[in-house]
């Protein structure tokens, strides 16, 4: 419990969910404080008859005009409250606001890794929402259709010419292929980060007939520590741009919401024009620092699988075909639950007759101060 804990105050964490959070709370309080609102309601209060203020009661529906504007009259008197509060903490007490900030970043920074899963898969393309991505996905079907013909070509002209030129670009767009697609078009997802994503999901399925969704926690297991952390830091650069993202979106409606509670209209589009920019960035990062990760977790399991197979108590098999076949009936088993997929066993493993470290025989080793048995005479 407490080694968990002690993850929410290390380099990583700190990279990938505190940063984020820090600034979009730093963001966010710096644009209440630049955007005052366009008139004062309490000034007003203070002149106006108090029945200017009431809120008009009729029988029935009564009228929704009226009821709209008085929910925007009550909006702005909170906001000009709220951005007063605000504007006098900032210049009366600015050490204890950079504090808070840093607190409540860090709460913000635990909130996000909760709902990490929830974010990745948003900009993956997953959930209920994703019938609304379906021209995106139509996009990405094109692009994985146009590349695959693209392919073709190159491999078509270098077969009628020995083409050295054509060798390098097929060799490049095969690779970038790989590592931003996955390997059918039916799992093309609406983003390209998603797709980032299933492209090294595939991989060992495609190299040893492995379910790599299914079997990385297993895989977890037989990988060193060091490679761990190494594993941690890639995976939290890709965290920082993909929070980035997801924050700059929220700021945008922040920023609608805000203006619209302060009655300025777009007099601030500035603000949502460098979010938008931002939140681009962040999704063509994030996409570059999945594929950085994905390259790592095909290391894994190309150096890692054959310790899985020793800690499991599988056999080891003689040749590559064989070696799918395992892997694809062990998949099988833990996907459906179904124990007679699982692999042979291997045989247990016969005593060497000789002690740990020794060269010699057991046999052989006798204690010195006892008596050698006579030789024998022919």
């Amino acid at each position: 419990m407490f080694g968990g804990l002690t993850k929410l105050f290390d380099r990583n964490f700190a990279i990938g969910y505190f940063l984020p959070a820090v600034i979009f709370i730093g963001v966010t309080v710096w644009f209440i404080w630049t955007l005052a609102p366009s008139d004062s309601i309490e000034a007003k209060q203070g002149t106006e008859p108090a029945s200017a203020h009431a809120v008009p009661v009729s029988p029935g529906i009564g009228n929704s005009t009226a009821g709209s504007d008085d929910f925007h009259t009550i909006a702005r008197t909170n906001y000009s409250r709220f951005h007063s509060f605000i504007s006098s903490l900032i210049k009366e007490h600015s050490v204890t606001v950079l504090s808070f900030t840093g607190v409540f970043g860090w709460l913000f920074g635990v909130w996000l890794l909760a709902a990490n899963k929830v974010i990745i898969r948003l900009k993956e393309g997953y959930g209920w929402w994703s019938p609304l991505w379906a021209p995106f996905l139509k996009w990405q079907k094109y692009r994985f259709r146009t590349n695959e013909k693209y392919i073709q070509r190159l491999r078509r002209k270098i077969q009628q010419c020995d083409d050295q030129e054509a060798q390098g670009r097929l060799n490049r767009q095969n690779r970038d292929f790989k590592i931003h697609f996955p390997t059918k078009e039916t799992r093309v997802l609406p983003f390209a980060f998603g797709n980032t994503m299933r492209s090294f999901e595939d991989y060992p399925q495609t190299m040893y007939g492995f379910a790599g969704v299914l079997g990385w926690n297993r895989l977890l297991g037989v990988i060193p520590e060091p490679y761990k952390e190494v594993l941690d830091g890639v995976r939290a650069q890709m965290d920082f741009m993909v929070n980035m993202w997801f924050l700059c979106l929220a700021f945008l409606i922040e920023c609608v919401v805000l203006s619209w509670a302060a009655g300025v209209g777009f007099g601030f589009w500035w603000w949502p024009t460098v979010a938008l920019l931002i939140a681009v960035f962040a999704s063509y990062g994030s996409r570059q620092a999945a594929a950085d990760w994905g390259e790592m977790i095909r290391a894994a399991f190309d150096l890692y699988l054959s310790d899985l197979c020793d800690q499991l108590g599988l056999e080891r098999t003689a040749s590559r075909e064989e070696e799918r076949r395992r892997w694809r009936a062990f998949s099988r088993a833990i996907r459906y639950h179904r124990p007679e997929c699982l692999p042979p066993l291997a045989s247990p493993k016969q005593p060497s007759g000789r002690p740990p470290g020794s060269g010699r025989p057991m046999s052989v080793l006798v204690d010195q101060n006892s008596e050698l048995p006579p030789p024998q005479t022919h």
